[in-house]
């Protein structure tokens, strides 16, 4: 479905809980990655922005959205984390006036903040993205707020269900979605998958992280029976340092940008969705797009994406290897689960800059 392209010419404050303490050099990922491409994407149509942030970020901002005009970016001192510079961050707009001030994944950090603009009637209204479930602590301390949610999948927004005074929405996608496409895609000429070649296995997310699931990945895949693990091979990207001698058929990759991830995954036969915990997971939608099948945990995230048979759903390492023997030998199942996939993605999970600002930002759709 497409959308016409809209404009706004409002003022934007925005805040997020990530970028109110010192980055530490580490490479932008995720959801910091989506923050930069949702303030692009409503500066081209026309926002004024600015955004409060410790000032380490500022000139990593900088080197992302310097080139437009109307952002702004006030940076704080690191005065002691979120609570003490988001406060500071946010008496020093006053005087200014904003349409929305958005708050990037809300905690308990940004309570001061928040308020700190309600007392000073700092934006004609608020908005909070939420990008994990909230918490008894943080919902206790705003309710008596007047905002609404926004929520990056449902799993998210039950937590909030009834805690907050303003509406709670579902509104996610991944972002630059045209870069995830299958490497069949008929304007494109890359090599279609047979199996007359390696099949591909792949985990996709920030490594080494312990709730990703990379150990059960290779774990799996070294108990597959000999002559299966032969002619199957195991990317697990991406890595800021990447380990080396896995063991044989195992390669660990550098870190990637999201260009690169799309060209990594049209050259992978099957995505290992195997985390412990994930509140979105861009991985898995950018699997889909590719028209990876899925191998995936029953988290709620990953379930409610492959209602529509996308995938193989595992509970134990003995149901990942079933799973990846199963997919590694058919390559109708593969083809039929990764087009449910990208059905899927397509329709649910590609965000839209200008959906999000009629639904939104807008305030005839935002009171409505």
């Amino acid at each position: 479905m497409t959308h016409p392209r809209t404009t706004w010419n409002g003022r934007l404050l925005v805040m997020d809980q990530g970028m109110l303490k010192r980055h530490k050099d580490k490479p932008m990922h995720g959801v910091e990655l989506f923050r930069m491409r949702l303030i692009r994407g409503l500066a081209e149509r026309g926002a004024r922005i600015t955004i409060v942030a410790e000032k380490s970020w500022k000139p990593r901002i900088m080197e992302r959205l310097g080139d437009l005009d109307g952002v702004e970016v006030v940076g704080v001192a690191n005065l002691g984390g979120t609570v003490v510079n988001g406060t500071l961050g946010a008496l020093m707009t006053f005087g200014d006036r904003f349409d929305v001030a958005l708050m990037g994944d809300a905690r308990r950090g940004l309570i001061p903040a928040m308020f700190a603009l309600q007392a000073a009637h700092h934006a004609d209204r608020m908005l909070v993205f939420a990008h994990r479930p909230t918490t008894a602590q943080f919902t206790d301390a705003v309710g008596s707020m007047d905002f609404d949610t926004v929520c990056v999948s449902e799993h998210v927004a039950k937590s909030f269900g009834g805690q907050t005074n303003g509406r709670v929405d579902v509104y996610y996608g991944v972002a630059g979605a045209e870069r995830f496409y299958p490497p069949t895609a008929p304007e494109h000429t890359t090599t279609p998958r047979t199996d007359n070649r390696t099949i591909n296995f792949c985990l996709l997310g920030k490594l080494p992280n312990v709730s990703k699931g990379h150990m059960r990945a290779i774990e799996a895949f070294n108990a597959l029976p000999s002559e299966v693990r032969r002619r199957c091979h195991l990317h697990l990207a991406s890595f800021a340092d990447p380990p080396k001698n896995l063991g044989e058929g195992i390669t660990a990759h550098g870190w990637m940008d999201a260009d690169g991830v799309g060209a990594f995954l049209r050259e992978m036969d099957v995505l290992l969705a195997l985390s412990s915990n994930e509140t979105f997971s861009q991985a898995i939608v950018q699997g889909m797009l590719t028209e990876l099948p899925s191998i995936y945990t029953s988290l709620d995230v990953y379930v409610e994406k492959m209602d529509t048979g996308a995938g193989i759903v595992v509970n134990s390492t003995r149901e990942i290897v079933e799973a990846m023997e199963r997919l590694a030998g058919d390559a109708q199942l593969r083809k039929q689960m990764g087009e449910a996939g990208r059905a899927v993605a397509l329709e649910r999970y590609v965000w839209d800059t200008d959906v999000f600002i009629e639904r939104f930002l807008k305030k005839s759709d935002a009171s409505s």
